[in-house]
């Protein structure tokens, strides 16, 4: 196209050329005849233009190696366009891939999470019923082993002596302290403690009262009695209040 261009501006030129040269020339026609005073036929001199043949094989095969060149020099840059585009395209599709796995993980994370949340929740409820039950046994078995009761009166047979048991509590070997105040056929009150099989007594304190008892004797001397003996009706009624 530069080609073309400069030709078709060298013909413009030429024939600006002429026509300046030949008003050149008319001018001149004039001003020597006025000069002369004679008149002179003012002729035009026959101005042959130069044939100019365009070279239109050569610009068009010059055109069409600028084409090819501009083809071969677009090529690479087209295909390294093509070539980011992949790579971008690959690019997105990890992208994409390692966010789902990413929300894959959270989910199961998640989950997970609620699970140990649920497991947790499921222990300690099941650790409170085990403290509540642990509790409750152990208030079962404090109940087994202290009773305290409104008075209940003993009565020894064939006399007139009284004693009312004021309360009963439970050993871990078995063996029952009881306290019991005499009423009637004497005064003052006893801790005793109690086996029931075999049936012994034997006294851990004495006192007044159930309230002003002497120190304690945590093993004392254990003696076997008959039914016969009073002391049997205070360690039965003992037993059998425990039992």
């Amino acid at each position: 196209m530069a080609k073309r261009g400069g030709i078709f501006q060298a013909f413009r030129n030429l024939f600006r050329f002429a026509i300046w040269a030949l008003a050149g020339v008319l001018a001149a026609a004039i001003w020597f005849n006025w000069q002369s005073g004679e008149d002179v036929a003012a002729v035009v001199p026959e101005v042959v233009l130069p044939e100019v043949e365009a070279d239109v094989e050569p610009v068009t095969e010059e055109v069409a190696a600028v084409e090819e060149a501009a083809k071969e020099a677009v090529t690479p840059v087209t295909e390294a366009v093509e070539e980011i585009a992949e790579e971008a395209e690959e690019a997105v599709t990890q992208a994409t891939e390692a966010v789902e796995a990413q929300e894959e993980t959270v989910a199961e994370t998640v989950e997970a999470v609620e699970e140990a949340v649920v497991s947790v929740e499921e222990g300690v409820v099941e650790a409170a019923e085990g403290a509540v039950a642990d509790v409750a046994s152990a208030v079962e078995d404090a109940a087994s082993k202290a009773l305290t009761t409104d008075p209940t009166p003993i009565t020894i047979p064939g006399t007139d002596t009284t004693f009312t048991l004021i309360n009963a509590f439970r050993r871990d070997n078995g063996a029952i302290e009881v306290t019991t105040q005499q009423t009637t056929g004497g005064s003052g009150a006893t801790l005793w403690l109690v086996t029931c099989a075999p049936l012994a007594v034997g006294t851990i304190a004495t006192g007044p009262s159930a309230g002003e008892l002497s120190a304690r004797v945590e093993d004392p001397e254990m003696t076997e009695i008959p039914l016969s003996d009073p002391r049997a009706m205070i360690a039965g009624t003992a037993c059998g209040v425990m039992r």
